[in-house]
């Protein structure tokens, strides 16, 4: 079912450069950045599981519900569900087979079978703060650990590189803004480093240039 294909869905959108924070009724915050799409059902607040949808990406912080009040949170992007307890979280969902997921705080678990919410060994994994899990066509491809802030600090306004290749900081472009970077193929695997403000495309554009 996709909830955006009916007119009793709510949906949040952002454009290029933009990004936007949209508070859910249970009290959890969503900050969507460029490019991208949340939906939820209108009768969310009443239904078994908060489930929401996702194109692009976000980061989630989700309040964690009294007792006697334990529905699932899950997060939908693509064929992976990102099932939540009460936590902090980056997800990107932007090619149709592809899911990426880094863990702030809390716990989370990552499903690759859509269809249900039973887990078993092959189609489950549970992620601890400061680890990423990349998912491709329905398998758990990575896990790894990192530096969170690398992959979160999109939400405060800036960018973070350490030692990225160069064709990671073009594809990171090509998300907020919409634009296309073309780079030498000798270039393609080159490092850099630096913070940028996202605001700043004109001197984003500049530095890398001149890298």
């Amino acid at each position: 079912w996709r909830p955006w294909e009916t007119p009793y869905a709510s949906v949040y959108e952002t454009a290029s450069g933009e990004t936007r924070i949209v508070e859910l009724p249970d009290g959890s915050k969503v900050n969507l950045n460029a490019n991208s799409k949340l939906t939820l059902a209108e009768n969310w607040t009443n239904a078994e599981t908060r489930e929401v949808w996702i194109e692009g990406e976000a980061y989630f912080e989700v309040v964690k519900l009294a007792e006697g009040g334990r529905v699932p949170f899950v997060v939908n992007a693509g064929e992976t569900r990102v099932v939540v307890k009460g936590t902090a979280f980056n997800v990107k969902h932007r090619e149709s087979d592809e899911a990426d997921v880094v863990l702030e705080e809390g716990i989370v678990s990552v499903l690759t079978d859509p269809q249900e919410m039973v887990v078993d060994e092959h189609h489950e994994l549970t992620m601890k703060p400061g680890e990423r899990v990349l998912v491709k066509s329905g398998q758990l491809e990575r896990k790894e650990s990192v530096r969170t802030d690398e992959f979160t600090s999109w939400k405060d306004g800036v960018l973070i590189f350490r030692d990225t290749p160069f064709t990671e900081v073009a594809e990171r472009m090509k998300e907020l803004y919409g634009k296309e970077v073309l780079v030498d193929e000798r270039l393609m695997e080159r490092k850099i480093g630096g913070v940028v403000r996202v605001q700043e495309r004109s001197l984003f554009l500049k530095g890398l240039s001149e890298a």
